[in-house]
């Protein structure tokens, strides 16, 4: 929902804060997009911090 083109929050923060410019609100999005694909990265690499709670779940039975 924030990465461009397509973002639908990047449009409503356009809405909330008229005057700001469509690159300032994809650049402060940046981050957290950034911080995204640094958490698809770790699942990806490490698939077990993904599979720890249905794992424990088979194991408590």
């Amino acid at each position: 929902m924030i990465t461009p083109p397509l973002g639908m929050n990047l449009f409503t923060i356009k809405g909330v804060v008229p005057n700001a410019s469509m690159g300032e609100i994809i650049r402060g999005s940046l981050p957290f997009v950034v911080l995204m694909t640094l958490g698809m990265l770790l699942v990806l690499l490490f698939p077990q911090i993904a599979l720890v709670l249905p794992e424990s779940m088979i194991n408590a039975q």
